[in-house]
């Protein structure tokens, strides 16, 4: 489906309730702010990754691994795998938000 809107362009209301341009590219979307800052998000089919590149820098997000699994990139450098299902989810986003609890008995 991405390959049939290549070159198209939505505007999109964040959470901040601005409008964001997204456009569809071949492998992926470049997102450009209202302020004029342009991050693209790309797909890798040889590693079977996502990245990130804004400001000439590319960094991996996420990548599906042969077994079905996502290994996620953490913003500190680490690296989590989680299943792809909302305990995954919800794992991922323990880690990125650095929570952490403990039981008593």
């Amino acid at each position: 489906p991405m390959a049939q809107r290549v070159g198209e362009t939505q505007e999109i209301t964040g959470k901040d309730g601005k409008l964001y341009a997204v456009t569809t590219l071949r492998n992926g979307y470049k997102v450009k702010s209202p302020d004029g800052e342009v991050i693209k998000f790309k797909y890798d089919k040889k590693t079977n990754s996502w990245s990130k590149e804004e400001k000439g820098k590319i960094e991996e997000l996420f990548r599906i691994n042969d077994d079905g699994t996502i290994q996620a990139r953490l913003q500190d450098g680490r690296s989590i795998t989680v299943t792809p299902d909302a305990a995954g989810l919800y794992e991922a986003r323990m880690a990125t938000a650095g929570a952490c609890f403990w039981a008593q008995r």
